[in-house]
């Protein structure tokens, strides 16, 4: 049996040969079916194409329900569908979110072509003068029917002008989805048939130019180790006995021998490995450190830049401790979302009267307190240097100016303040020189007055324009004046921004807003404690709805509310 294997080496090789074109075509093949499952991860083009159609479907129904809601005068039912608008809206925000950024949930890388880019952009304004409408909508959640009737009207003339642009934009990006999903699987299949061509060709040519003439060579050197072995045959009877003498003395030292090398083996491995892993593991260690040293670096940094943009806040800003200096009963309770805050108080006296105001600027953290910087200089001007003491007269100038800052004469509306603001007309001489009688004038931008007396709680509605907002004759805004007059009653003063009301908590683990009526009520119980207890009272109910039942709640924009008592 020996004899005949050592005569036919071409075999053998032969044998070799067949198996390493099997194993070779078998890898082509594999090839072939890896190439083809990456063009059908390709096919995630269709999801795209999918949910930037629902965008468009959503958009669509967003103005249905708004035409819907103008005609309903039911509250229970008009709530119901304002639910449901607000519930597509979120959706809308989130997939137009998705489409731009990328989204885990909804499976959308945020890698994106030029020309979808491009798209996307050109969408973003109208989406945004979409949203803003939306949100206005969805705020009507508890006014009367006939400011509800007047907000509708404008914020559906808004959709309607937007939906078309919005609509054919986003087919545009249907179109553009499609024509890159061709394109990427014609080229897949294109380099998919290279590829298997390639393998094929190379099979052939290693067949032909390597293994045939390495079996021939072989075979040559076979044949004459076949010569030489009728040589070494008579050698090895000769030497045979010798061997077998050697061999019974040897089989044990073999045997041993063995044994030393495999445990040497396993050594030199164990050695090798744990070198290995020890330079891995020093190396990812420095790398770590550099990267922790770096982020620490860099972190420390931002932290500075932000500190002293706070302190240069606060040194803009009256202090909160100096104000019971001018108004004995009263607090404010200010707690930013980041370190900066875009929400700001104000005060100040001219001519015996205190004015004082809660303004909540477009944006929070840097750019809030960037805004912040710019309406506390414009208050003070137009109080300390223009001389301006009647709460109307002070927000109307206050609307020239911003719009002036910021150029809304020619752009958008963009950057507004939302203020609330009063002017206390209380000092004891004057009232006893004149006869007169306390009184506060209150004049908002969007921001309302809340105040009690005898145990009623009342509401002065801010109008419904911001601080900077464009109308559509382009002219300024006038802003009306409300002049609360005191007999022998107190009177408990509130003026805040939207943080508060608009926080998220309470139950469940999404968790609700807080709401403008449940904030009302709060005032109303805790209105005659004294004010440095109403402050605590505030930061304990908000604490416990953001995180009584959920923990991991944040807060989502900076919350402001300043109170006060007149006699």
């Amino acid at each position: 049996m020996k004899i005949q294997l050592e005569a036919s080496p071409s075999k053998k090789l032969t044998f070799s040969y067949i198996v390493a074109l099997s194993i070779m075509g078998i890898l082509a093949i594999l090839c072939f079916f890896i190439f083809h499952f990456s063009l059908s991860i390709k096919e995630y083009d269709s999801r795209f194409i999918r949910i930037a159609g629902q965008q468009g479907m959503l958009s669509q129904t967003l103005v249905k329900e708004s035409l819907i809601l103008q005609n309903i005068y039911n509250q229970p039912n008009y709530n119901t569908k304002l639910q449901s608008f607000e519930n597509n809206f979120r959706e809308l925000w989130r997939i137009h979110e998705g489409l731009i950024k990328g989204d885990e949930g909804l499976n959308l890388p945020g890698k994106k072509s030029k020309d979808v880019e491009k798209l996307l952009n050109a969408v973003e304004s109208h989406f945004q003068k979409i949203r803003r409408a939306c949100e206005d909508i969805i705020s009507t959640y508890d006014y009367d029917i006939a400011e509800r009737k007047i907000i509708l009207d404008k914020k559906i003339n808004v959709l309607l002008e937007n939906e078309e642009y919005f609509q054919g934009i986003m087919n545009e990006l249907l179109i553009q989805y499609e024509l890159e999903a061709q394109v990427n699987q014609a080229i897949l299949k294109k380099v998919v048939l290279v590829v298997f061509g390639a393998n094929i060709i190379g099979i052939f040519i290693i067949g032909l130019f390597v293994f045939r003439p390495v079996v021939k060579n072989i075979a040559k050197i076979f044949e004459k180790i076949n010569k030489e072995k009728e040589y070494l045959r008579n050698l090895n009877s000769e030497l045979a006995e010798a061997q077998d003498e050697v061999l019974e003395n040897s089989d044990e030292l073999l045997e041993l021998n063995m044994v030393l090398m495999s445990t040497k083996d396993k050594v030199e491995s164990a050695l090798k490995n744990e070198y290995a892993l020890r330079q891995k593991t020093e190396a990812a260690h420095l790398k770590l450190e550099q990267v922790h040293t770096d982020l620490e670096y860099k972190n420390k940094q931002i932290e500075a830049s932000i500190n002293y943009a706070q302190r240069i806040q606060d040194s803009l800003l009256p202090r909160i401790s100096e104000l019971p200096k001018m108004l004995e009963d009263s607090f404010i309770f200010f707690r930013p979302k980041n370190v900066v805050s875009g929400d700001f108080y104000w005060y100040f006296q001219k001519d015996y009267r205190t004015i004082i105001a809660a303004i909540d600027c477009m944006g929070h953290g840097v750019p809030g307190a960037f805004m912040s910087l710019i309406g506390e200089r414009l208050l003070y001007e137009a109080v300390y240097i223009k001389g301006l003491t009647k709460a109307s007269e002070i927000l109307n100038e206050l609307d020239v100016m911003f719009k002036k800052i910021f150029k809304h004469d020619i752009d958008v509306n963009g950057d507004t303040l939302d203020v609330a603001l009063c002017v206390i007309d209380n000092h004891p001489e004057k009232l006893k020189l004149f006869n007169a009688k306390p009184k506060v004038e209150y004049a908002g931008a969007r921001n309302p007055l809340i105040f009690i007396q005898n145990e009623e709680i009342n509401e002065i509605k801010g109008d419904r324009i911001s601080i900077g907002s464009r109308n559509r004759k382009n002219e300024p805004n006038l802003f009306t004046n409300h002049e609360i007059e005191l007999d022998d009653n107190t009177g408990y003063f509130y003026i805040y921004s939207d943080g508060f009301q608009d926080q998220f908590g309470g139950p469940g683990t999404v968790g609700k807003k807080f709401t403008k009526k449940r904030l009302k009520e709060l005032f109303l119980s805790i209105h005659k404690l004294p004010f440095e207890e109403q402050k605590s009272m505030l930061n304990s109910e908000l604490e416990q709805w953001m995180y009584e039942e959920n923990p991991n709640q944040i807060q989502i924009d900076d919350i402001l509310i300043i109170g006060f008592k007149i006699n």
